[in-house]
């Protein structure tokens, strides 16, 4: 190799190392996010969703031709999503560090939190008298729960923001009515 050819390779590989190395100083001189900690506040019941299920859609339900009262197990299933909210008043932390360390308090799906179906499970024990037909109707409640971010590891510093998290529903269900039909 020329000695030509050769300084024009060591000039080019200063000239990256130098880039690099600029990087690197610049990435340290940008502004860094604070230490912070999310606090869980306090649990809050939402919204209350009725569901109903008779003898039309369970057959398991119809004892119209029974002599003898009948028991019946039901499980009622609900799919649901989780949904965090953030409410931000500090752009020092990163919204992506905010989930994470609340996906890690309430042991959320950690890869998508809120994309993951989950289910909610309802087994509900239930007698239809002889020679009648049910109706149940049974009661979802949603949990929340609400929290702060505040700065700090142990977060006792100022207030960065607030948080809601949906967790579910309350389990089980609620047998809220039941209807025996001839």
């Amino acid at each position: 190799m020329s000695k030509r050819r050769h300084s024009r390779h060591l000039v080019i590989i200063l000239d990256l190392l130098s880039l690099m190395l600029t990087g690197l100083l610049l990435q340290g001189c940008g502004p860094s996010e604070i230490e912070f900690a999310v606090k869980h506040l306090r649990d809050q019941t939402g919204e209350q969703i009725t569901e109903t299920v008779s003898y039309e859609q369970y057959p398991g339900l119809d004892n119209s031709k029974g002599t003898a009262p009948l028991q019946v197990q039901i499980e009622f299933k609900r799919n649901f999503r989780h949904q965090i909210i953030e409410r931000m008043t500090n752009t020092q932390v990163s919204g992506q560090r905010v989930q994470e360390k609340i996906v890690e308090l309430y042991k959320l799906p950690p890869n998508d939190p809120e994309g993951t179906v989950q289910k909610a499970l309802c087994p509900l024990n239930v007698v239809i008298p002889a020679g009648q037909k049910g109706k149940i109707t049974v009661e979802w409640t949603e949990r929340w729960a609400e929290g702060v971010i505040n700065e700090g590891r142990e977060g006792t510093g100022n207030r960065l923001g607030t948080y809601t998290v949906f967790l579910g529903y309350i389990e089980p269900c609620s047998l809220v009515k039941q209807d025996n039909v001839n």
